[in-house]
């Protein structure tokens, strides 16, 4: 069902990043094994998504070892819920392989249009910065004791994170100054940095302006954070799970905010009917991602409500929890969170779905 969602992309012939109206310079197509190549490499992401959605624990007891058999196991060790929660954006990364590869000369001769080198670099920058951050954060994993119990498979994920790395690094240099185009990025991006443009549609680019910035916001949050934001015990996170609660927080700040940061580009630009493609995977995207962690929230509390009170645990989590209207204060904190993730969701799709106003 996903993978011919992903896969359309090859064939759209209006699918842009950057949502501006005046054409760039096309560079020279890139080397011909670089389309199939990253065309393997969608289809590496697009099937991590089903399987960590359907067997996030497995995977994890698996690969690392972790204990993922009780309630106990996995709140005091969420590492499968972190997995879980960063899968569906593995789908925004083989959207983003499958416009590099609609690049080659080859696709270009089927009629479709090239693309343009600002926003093949662009897409080749959120590659390999996604990539680069997540081989960092497995170094460090290494360094503070991670052990693996399925080389093989851990391998293979490795794997799939270097070549795509590589082949968004290649990307890069499509334009002449590719670090000069990605700090106009964020000055255009952030509020009251640089000249303010008009807007075509002024409360739209707000939208994904704001949407960008509180991605990163989160996303740093995750990533950079000495504990987990959503820790509820004081106790250390194992190897494991502070590796993939990291993952969460380089797929959100280097994969989905630069998406994030096209949509402004091309809401403030006028040309958000050129990018309907990119609306829809993102929306698909964050309302996997925001469906899921619902999920896991009221599979938790069903859990919780189904220990027998008075046992060593049952305790710990209700001191951690601490009074009962404080979590009755949190639960609707919660589910205004979701709600927001949802609205923002389908906000992305109803773009995609809105007739241009000179239509």
């Amino acid at each position: 069902m996903l993978l011919p969602v992903i896969l359309a992309a090859t064939s759209a012939p209006r699918t842009r990043l950057v949502g501006r109206s005046t054409p760039s310079v096309v560079p020279s197509s890139p080397p011909p094994l670089d389309a199939p190549l990253l065309q393997a490499c969608a289809a590496g992401w697009t099937a991590v998504c089903p399987a960590a959605l359907s067997s996030s624990r497995e995977i994890i007891h698996n690969v690392f070892g972790v204990a993922t058999t009780t309630f106990e196991d996995n709140l005091r060790e969420p590492a499968a819920g972190f997995f879980a929660l960063t899968s569906p954006l593995a789908l925004l990364m083989a959207f983003l392989c499958l416009v590099l590869a609609r690049a080659d000369a080859a696709l270009a001769c089927r009629g479709l249009p090239p693309l343009p080198a600002e926003d093949r670099s662009r897409a080749g920058a959120a590659l390999a910065g996604t990539c680069g951050a997540s081989a960092a954060a497995i170094a460090y994993a290494f360094a503070t004791g991670l052990t693996v119990a399925n080389p093989a498979a851990f391998g293979a994920f490795a794997a799939l994170v270097a070549a795509t790395g590589l082949l968004g690094a290649r990307a890069v240099p499509a334009v002449d100054d590719p670090l000069g185009l990605y700090q106009s990025d964020a000055a255009e991006l952030l509020p009251f940095v640089g000249e303010r443009a008009e807007s075509a549609d002024e409360l739209t680019s707000l939208f994904y302006r704001s949407s960008s910035i509180v991605g990163v916001i989160v996303g740093l949050s995750f990533l950079a954070s000495p504990v987990s934001p959503i820790a509820l015990f004081d106790t250390p996170e194992g190897p494991a799970t502070h590796l993939l609660r990291q993952e969460l927080g380089v797929f959100i700040v280097f994969l989905l905010a630069p998406v994030q940061a096209a949509l402004f580009r091309a809401a403030r630009g006028g040309t958000l009917a050129d990018v309907k493609l990119v609306n829809v995977v993102t929306g698909l995207c964050c309302g996997l991602l925001v469906a899921n962690g619902r999920y896991q929230t009221m599979a938790g509390s069903a859990a919780f409500a189904a220990l027998t009170p008075g046992t060593e645990f049952y305790d710990a989590v209700q001191a951690a929890l601490g009074d009962p209207l404080a979590v009755g204060r949190a639960q609707t904190n919660t589910d205004a969170a979701f709600t927001v993730g949802f609205v923002v969701a389908l906000f992305y799709v109803a773009q995609a779905a809105r007739k241009p106003a000179d239509a």
